[in-house]
C-alpha cells in the first residue's frame, strides 16, 4: 500500500487515491503499538518518509512515476507508540505515565469532549489574530537563538538549521499559550514555559522515557 497518490501506468494515466488524500483539517493518527517485528521492504521505507514528511513539513507528494510534486497540506498527525521513541521523527514527544487504572468501557462526558474539541478548533484557527512579542520577550528570543547556534558549531552541527528549527517550535508554543490564555501578546511566563519544556525534552523525539506509551504529536 503507498500512502502517496501514484499516477496508473496501466492505460488510464490517472492518479491513484491514497489514504493521505483526506480534507484539511483532519487529524491523522498513527497507532505504532499494532507493530510488530519485521523488516521493511522499499514500500514500507518510502512509507515512512512519507509520514516524516507529513509531520515536519506539512506536505503530500504525488508520484507522476517519472517526477513528483509535493502538495502542501493541513493534517495534524499524532503518533501512538510503546517506549521512548518513534519510527517517525516529530516535533513534540509527550510521556504518558497513568498514576491511576482507567475504565475504558465507560463512555466519555459528550459535553466534555465537545468542549475540548472547540478548543482545539479555536487554537488552529487560521484566522485568530496574530500573536505578537513585545520587545523585551524578543530580546530574549534572540539571545536564546545566539546561544543555541554558538552550541551548534562548538558540536561541529555548524552546517545544520537545529536552532533554527527549534526557534519555530519554541515559538509555535508560544502562540498556543497565548491563544489559550486569550493573550495577543507573548508574556515571559509563557516565553519561559516554552523553553523548560525545550529544556525537559517535551519538543523533540530524544527522550527517554519511564513510562511505558508515548505521544508524537506533529
Amino acid at each position: 500500500m503507498s500512502l502517496t497518490p501514484v499516477r496508473d501506468q496501466s492505460g488510464s494515466g490517472r492518479l491513484r487515491s491514497s489514504r493521505l488524500q483526506v480534507p484539511d483539517g483532519t487529524l491523522i493518527v498513527l497507532d505504532e503499538t499494532k507493530l510488530a517485528s519485521g523488516q521493511l521492504n522499499q514500500r514500507g521505507v518510502r512509507n515512512v518518509q512519507v509520514l516524516e514528511q507529513l509531520c515536519n513539513e506539512q506536505v503530500l507528494g504525488y508520484d507522476f512515476v517519472y517526477y513528483s510534486m509535493d502538495q502542501p497540506v493541513d493534517l495534524p498527525v499524532l503518533i501512538v507508540s510503546q517506549g521512548a521513541k518513534s519510527i517517525v521523527r516529530s516535533d513534540f514527544c509527550l510521556h504518558v505515565r497513568p498514576s491511576v487504572s482507567v475504565d475504558t468501557s465507560t463512555p466519555h462526558d459528550p459535553a466534555l469532549l465537545d468542549k475540548l474539541r472547540l478548543a482545539l478548533a479555536l487554537l488552529r484557527d487560521q484566522s485568530s489574530p496574530e500573536f505578537h512579542i513585545p520587545p523585551e520577550i524578543n530580546a530574549e528570543v534572540e539571545r536564546h537563538f545566539v546561544e543555541r547556534r554558538k552550541e551548534e558549531v562548538s558540536n561541529g552541527a555548524g552546517g545544520k538549521d537545529n536552532a533554527v528549527d527549534d526557534l519555530h517550535r519554541l515559538l509555535t508554543v508560544c502562540r498556543i499559550q497565548s491563544r489559550g490564555s486569550y493573550n495577543s501578546n507573548v508574556t515571559e511566563v509563557e516565553w519561559r514555559r516554552a523553553v523548560e519544556m525545550e529544556w525537559k525534552g517535551l519538543l523533540d523525539n530524544g527522550v527517554e522515557a519511564d513510562g511505558p506509551s508515548a505521544v508524537n504529536l506533529a
